[in-house]
């Protein structure tokens, strides 16, 4: 399939931007978790009235090993507002399914980045979280998706791109990644801060997984009026095994 300049097959393509088993977005990238922001995550997140346990709830929207925000739901997958998904996960512009990454943020095993930081549970200003986690408005169980980057299997938009593993504009990586004056290897390093399995960043740090912003997922996750099942939707397109550009439903 192919959309606007990008193409893929089994892995996806967008604008100028490829990438294969990892995914990159604007300066940010990620391995296996993603991190953005200032949340973090480990299993499930909670944050503000939503809760979770192996699953997650958000708001008024709440889920069952699948997760379900606003007045979207789903099971198995997840909805967000009108969009929806199955086996990835959407948001927004963004999506991804297995690693997901967006804006400054990167990670490979664990992530962390901003303020916050977890390991296993974790716990920040008013909320906490064991296997849980809860932090800002966004929330995240396997992977995560935040802004307008987006990946299935793979992933990449903008400028950025990558083939197992990550690169974008100065920043690259192999099985860890490298971001402007940080890198990682297996851990992640961004700016002063590293890590070790787990990364640290500013006075934040986390260990499994992370989250951030009004984004959320579990297994797969969604938002915005797209959706997509196993690969990555992006604007009024979708996509199932492959992208396709068709006004989501």
């Amino acid at each position: 399939m192919n959309y606007g300049s990008s193409y893929m097959s089994d892995n996806m393509n967008y604008g100028s931007s490829y990438m294969s088993d990892n995914m990159n977005y604007g300066s940010s990238y990620m391995s296996d978790n993603m991190n953005y922001g200032s949340s973090y995550m480990s299993d499930n997140m909670n944050y503000g009235s939503s809760y979770m346990s192996d699953n997650m709830n958000y708001g008024s929207s709440y889920m069952s090993d699948n997760m379900n925000y606003g007045s979207s739901y789903m099971s198995d997958n997840m909805n967000y507002g009108s969009s929806y998904m199955s086996d990835n996960m959407n948001y927004g512009s963004s999506y991804m399914s297995d690693n997901m990454n967006y804006g400054s943020s990167y990670m490979s095993d664990n992530m962390n980045y901003g303020s916050s930081y977890m390991s296993d549970n974790m716990n920040y200003g008013s909320s906490y979280m064991s296997d849980n986690m809860n932090y800002g408005s966004s929330y995240m169980s396997d992977n995560m998706n935040y802004g307008s980057s987006y990946m299935s299997d793979n992933m990449n938009y903008g400028s950025s791109y990558m083939s197992d593993n990550m690169n974008y504009g100065s920043s690259y990586m192999s099985d860890n990644m490298n971001y402007g004056s940080s890198y990682m290897s297996d851990n992640m390093n961004y700016g002063s801060s590293y890590m070790s399995d787990n990364l640290n960043y500013g006075s934040s740090y986390m260990s499994d997984n992370m989250n951030y912003g009004s984004s959320y997922m579990s297994d797969n996750m969604n938002y915005g009026s797209h959706y997509m099942s196993e690969n990555m939707n992006y604007g009024s397109s979708y996509m199932s095994d492959n992208m396709n550009t068709v006004p989501v439903i």
